[in-house]
Order: C-alpha cells, then sequence, then structure tokens
C-alpha cells in the first residue's frame, strides 16, 4: 500500500492510501492550519477504516511544494519520520495543484519501484528572501 500526502496546497491536506492502481481511501480536508495535526489525524481515520497498521504502508510519496512553509514543513515532517521509522522508501515530488484521484494512482504506478530512503527536503519555487533587522 502507497501513502500519497500532500500538505502544500493553501487551507486543504490530503492524502490517499493506493494499492495497485486503486485508491483504497481518500482523506481531504480543508483546514485553517495545515501544519497542525490534521495529516496524522487523517491517516489514522483511513488505516482504522481498512482495519491496517502503518506498518501495511509499502511506500510513501510526498509534496515537497511549493507552498506555505509550515504546511510543507509539516507534510516532510510527517513523511521522513514515517518514512525512518518503518524502514521504507519515499519519494517526494513538486505539485502546484491539489492532485485528482487519477493523477495520484498515476504517480502511485510511476514511483512503485522506487527504493530510496533519504529524507525528502522541501521546494518552495523561490530562493529564500531573509531580509536583515533595519537600522535602528
Amino acid at each position: 500500500m502507497i501513502l500519497l500526502l500532500q500538505t502544500n496546497v493553501d487551507h486543504t491536506t490530503a492524502l490517499w492510501l493506493i494499492q495497485n492502481k486503486n485508491i483504497l481511501v481518500k482523506k481531504e480536508e480543508t483546514v485553517e492550519f495545515p501544519q497542525r495535526t490534521t495529516p496524522l489525524i487523517q491517516l489514522d481515520s483511513a488505516l482504522r477504516q481498512l482495519k491496517k497498521t502503518p506498518r501495511d504502508i509499502r511506500r510513501i510519496i510526498v509534496s515537497r511544494g511549493p507552498g506555505r512553509f509550515s504546511a510543507v514543513r509539516s507534510g516532510l515532517l510527517i513523511s521522513n519520520t514515517l518514512s525512518k521509522e518503518l524502514r521504507i522508501p519515499i519519494q517526494g515530488v513538486v505539485r502546484k495543484t491539489l492532485c485528482s484521484d487519477q493523477e495520484a494512482v498515476q504517480l502511485a504506478q510511476k514511483y512503485k519501484s522506487s527504493t530510496s530512503m533519504t529524507p525528502i527536503k522541501p521546494w518552495y519555487g523561490k530562493k529564500p528572501n531573509i531580509t536583515k533587522p533595519k537600522q535602528r
């Protein structure tokens, strides 16, 4: 089973659990602060619905940006932690919009043989704009 997690789209968290070419569960929620625990609650709910555990996840695909800093980081934190703890491959993708169900299945098929265990880093779509403090 493949977990696809997307937290980078404004005010939306979405996840899909996909097996072969079938979406077993899709959870999508509009939230004010996607960086909160919403993705974990969605994942727990999806796994319970299927009577599965995190150990049944064999691969993770996560959107690494672009998007709001905290939202992107929270999705990556959850995905990278699950990958490390469960010792399963992880793949990062760049998405500007929310995946359709068809695109989610296509991504799962594209990366079904991925073996990378390297933590995914965020991509914000532009170079950091860090300003220096104003002189007083």
